[in-house]
């Protein structure tokens, strides 16, 4: 039985088969158009989610990224066909293809984990039909024959796919800069993914063009080449407008030097130095000396990384398209009157993991709803849906009624409607209504996992912790779920448990929690989840130094696959990720800061400059960089809290106000006693509270 709610449920002209995954401001589903004879046209359905709807801005960007992409036509982008509202909701959707594969994060970490390299020439395929694509867009003329130049800005592996027939896509092009654009970039506001930005881009120069994308481009070709990130996301725009271009051969001594020398020319952090145009970088390429791989070569490699996902894949389609059986093509030969009522299933099962649905807020811009995810293919459902799944039960037989009108049955409970609202209340803070929404569907479907996970998390955050402990008994408990999630919720239940003085419980809570999650993936929650703060003086408890490294030496097996690589879901690389984990505190000394190095000093002057300018994203580049440099120099605690309120007041943002309030109260850990600014940001919490 499938545990999928929206199956069935129809969305204009098409039919959803599965909510592949659901972010802050959008989700995403597999559905189909369907047509006589079993005719299906799989697409990628994007939908706003209910609390966002109104946010005007954020719609202008839905319909910005529908008219952009629709009108760009090439093989190596990912198309969208169709924008709509559905008449019975009234709720925008667009409908993209669907790509079978995964995009070149997932790649990149893949090979890393299974040990390889990505191959010289499939690296070179790669790129070179990033180039082209975007070329076409770079050199983009509408219809009525005026150039209408479009720049992505937001170039980097998450928004590359590569499918499982070798075929390379550019995709998300939300936040594209083009002429006629709904929505315009604010004065201040940085938009992609930090650490494929330009220099110029960083420092939010109002001239971005075509070299600014190469720039990203060159950024993925040397992370293909050498198989390690260059920059870090907190890489300062001076830093890196001053470096000189990275070359490969540091790393790969034996690279060929035509393609050492492309990398480094489109890595140039002068403009004017880089290739002109996508064309220049094609053809410096070909003349590289490594002959780009086929796209059988590509869809060999994605097979030797994918198999399993591949497989899967293939069956999944396979029972899609199955399910044209003979009712259905008697319905297309001699119509019938009226059609048989579909009625979607109630689950009874936990809902397996579904990796992918960060919902981070983003400091630096709206995101492009779940963009770069939106195409993610079956890395992103295959986990959710099953083949068999996919078949419609066959209708009872009917009985013939006499004088007699049938009531019409109500409807089943529209329990995805309670999932996305509860999800959104998560992410935007409204716990009492997160909760309220998780426990109507734990009315009618009382194993799910994710509503009986979400129930004892929205309890905690409310302080209700006997409500918290009962939901997250079962979730830690349940089956077919996996260890990272259970993971998560052993440790919220450490914390319910904690604060109803059970610390005997609490304390093994935690170690079971870090056996199935690890140490390393919980850190952030073990060293500042408040409600585990009854637990920290136990000598039990994980401790950890003060300069953020773990005290004890934890297991580290798996971290060196993934520590310079995007995080799963790509979320992590992304300039709409939360802030880092910054470093637990000492006690500080009455009177007087330690004195930081030049750096820091100046990063916070640099910020103060930027703030007085209303350059709110620049500063807390600098600012974020400076408590990583000097994790004991309250003032820059102090002016992230300020700047992020500043952000938060303009852009009406719940996810920047908690941010501020993060720093306010680190600010407060860190700071004299006899400092100044201790007054006004207790005023300031005690207002947050409110």
């Amino acid at each position: 039985m499938s545990n999928d709610f929206d199956r069935g449920r129809r969305v204009g002209k098409y039919e959803i088969l599965t909510r592949v995954s659901v972010g802050g401001m959008a989700e995403l589903y597999l559905a189909f158009l369907p047509g006589p004879g079993g005719f299906r046209k799989f697409v990628a359905l994007k939908q706003i989610l209910p609390d966002v709807r109104s946010d005007e801005q954020f719609v202008k960007m839905f319909l910005d990224e529908a008219r952009i992409t629709a009108a760009l036509t090439h093989p190596h982008i990912g198309q969208v066909f169709d924008l709509g509202r559905d008449e019975e909701s009234g709720e925008l959707y667009l409908a993209m293809e669907f790509i079978a594969g995964q995009n070149l994060s997932s790649v990149m970490r893949a090979a890393k984990r299974a040990g390889l390299q990505v191959p010289m020439p499939i690296a070179v395929r790669i790129v070179r039909d990033m180039c082209l694509a975007l070329h076409a867009a770079h050199t983009f003329v509408d219809p009525a024959g005026s150039p209408m130049p479009i720049i992505h800005r937001d170039v980097s592996p998450k928004n590359v796919m590569v499918s499982y027939a070798g075929h390379v896509k550019v995709i998300d092009f939300g936040i594209a800069k083009a002429r006629g654009r709904l929505i315009r970039t604010r004065t201040g506001q940085v938009r992609g993914t930090l650490a494929y930005m330009a220099p110029e881009q960083l420092d939010h120069e109002p001239k971005v063009d075509a070299r600014t994308d190469l720039y990203a481009v060159g950024v993925v070709l040397y992370e293909l080449l050498t198989g390690e990130r260059l920059f870090t996301n907190d890489a300062a725009a001076a830093t890196r407008a001053l470096q000189p271009p990275a070359d490969p051969r540091e790393k790969l001594p034996d690279l060929p030097p035509a393609l050492a020398e492309a990398t480094v020319r489109a890595l140039e952090p002068e403009p004017g130095r880089r290739f002109e145009d996508g064309k220049a970088f094609t053809r410096a390429l070909d003349a590289a000396g490594v002959r780009p791989a086929d796209e059988e070569t590509v869809a060999a490699f994605m097979k030797q990384l994918f198999a399993n996902e591949l497989a899967s894949s293939q069956a999944l389609f396979e029972a899609a398209q199955a399910d044209t059986t003979g009712d259905q093509l008697a319905r297309v030969v001699r119509p019938q009157s009226t059609a048989p009522a579909r009625e979607p299933a109630i689950p009874h099962r936990p809902e397996p993991a579904v990796p992918g649905q960060a919902r981070r807020g983003s400091r630096w811009a709206l995101p492009s709803a779940l963009g770069g995810a939106a195409l993610l293919g079956t890395a992103l459902f295959l986990a959710r849906l099953s083949p068999a799944g996919l078949k419609a039960a066959a209708p009872p037989p009917a009985i013939p009624l006499t004088g007699v009108t049938p009531a019409k049955p109500l409807p089943p409970p529209d329990l995805s409607l309670s999932l996305r609202r509860a999800d959104s209340a998560m992410t935007s803070g409204d716990f009492a209504r997160a909760l309220a929404a998780y426990e109507d569907v734990l009315k009618v479907a009382p194993d799910h996992w994710s509503a009986r996970a979400g129930a004892g998390s929205a309890a905690l955050k409310l302080h209700h912790y006997d409500v918290a402990k009962a939901h997250l008994e079962r979730a830690a408990a349940a089956t077919g779920v996996s260890e990272q999630r259970r993971g998560r919720a052993q440790l919220d239940l450490a914390g319910a448990l904690a604060q109803l003085g059970e610390n005997d419980a609490a304390l093994a809570a935690v170690q079971q929690a870090m056996q199935l999650a690890g140490r390393e993936a919980l850190e952030g929650q073990l060293r500042f989840d408040p409600a585990l703060e009854p637990l920290r003086g136990n000598p039990s408890f994980p401790a950890f130094s003060t300069t953020g490294a773990p005290a004890a030496p934890a297991d580290t097996a798996d971290t060196a696959d993934t520590a310079d690589t995007a995080d799963t879901a790509d979320t992590a690389d992304t300039a709409d990720t939360t802030a880092p984990a910054d470093p637990a505190p000492a006690a500080p000394v009455a009177g007087a800061y330690p004195s930081p190095s030049p750096e820091p000093l100046a990063l916070y002057e640099a910020a103060t400059e930027l703030n007085k300018n209303k350059k709110y994203e620049a500063a807390t580049i600098r600012l974020e960089r400076c408590v990583k440099i000097a994790p004991l120099y309250a003032p820059c605690y102090e002016a992230l809290g300020s700047t992020y309120a500043r952000i938060a007041a303009r852009d009406r943002s719940p996810t920047d106000m908690e941010k501020a309030r993060k720093y306010y109260q680190r600010f407060l850990e860190v700071a004299a006693p006899d400092d100044s600014d201790v007054p006004k940001v207790r005023r300031i919490l005690k207002d947050f509270s409110r």
